[in-house]
């Protein structure tokens, strides 16, 4: 089968018709009729055989012309999206100069709450670990004193711990919770074990550009890109 992009119309045939901003219905029935044409044209893509210098100029030109029909397109959602888009756009920075200070005003009492929950946290801990150590001693007194008159040591009943308060919650509903995670932060890199590293493909993809051919673990190789300009 031979590719014959010239049955194709051209993208200023193809351009749809001039929509109202918003009228997202109108738009889509526009673009509608390209998917059949656009179909047709991977159809014969697909048929496309690059044996010879004359089908290879065929196959750049029909590819050429496929990416200008592709940015008139665009060029057109572009036209279409442009007054909304500016709209939506100064709304957001106008709207993020309160943003701004409010995130920021959360973010200072999030802190202040965190500090004063922790602190908490720790304090609980404290009694929890306090509580333990008495228990223990009791047990171990209780069975010293056992042993010392021969008879079983009576059992001693764990005292329960504080629970943990971590949740606050006003009359509005409004609530503070606290939660702790444990994570890991670098400090020194250089000592950080290989098995937590990830090769840097950035680095490698700089050095292979700027010459180097060797490095180990990494397959260097040279493969064919081809560029078209429309």
């Amino acid at each position: 089968m031979s590719f014959n992009f010239a049955e194709v119309e051209s993208p200023e045939t193809l351009t749809p018709a001039p929509r109202a901003p918003l009228d997202l219905e109108g738009a889509k029935q526009a673009f509608e009729p390209y998917r059949q044409k656009i179909a047709d044209m991977q159809a014969q893509a697909d048929a496309l055989t690059v044996d010879s210098d004359e089908s290879q100029e065929t196959a750049v030109e029909s590819a050429a012309q496929a990416k200008r029909l592709l940015k008139a397109l665009d060029e057109e959602r572009k036209r279409l999206i442009k007054e909304p888009d500016q709209f939506v756009r100064s709304m957001n920075a106008f709207v993020r100069s309160f943003r701004k200070p409010l995130d920021a005003l959360v973010g200072t009492i999030r802190g202040k709450i965190g500090d004063f929950q922790y602190q908490k946290e720790l304090e609980r801990r404290k009694i929890a670990k306090r509580m333990e150590e008495e228990a223990a001693a009791r047990k171990a007194k209780l069975e010293a004193e056992a042993k010392e008159s021969g008879v079983e040591p009576p059992q001693v009943m764990p005292v329960p711990a504080p629970k943990p308060d971590t949740t606050t919650r006003t009359e509005s509903g409004a609530t503070a919770s606290i939660r702790t995670q444990w994570v890991g932060e670098i400090q020194d890199p250089q000592a950080v074990p290989r098995e937590y590293c990830c090769p840097d493909q950035k680095a490698i993809d700089q050095a292979v550009k700027l010459g180097v051919r060797e490095i180990p673990g990494v397959k260097i190789y040279e493969k064919p890109i081809t560029v078209l300009r429309s």
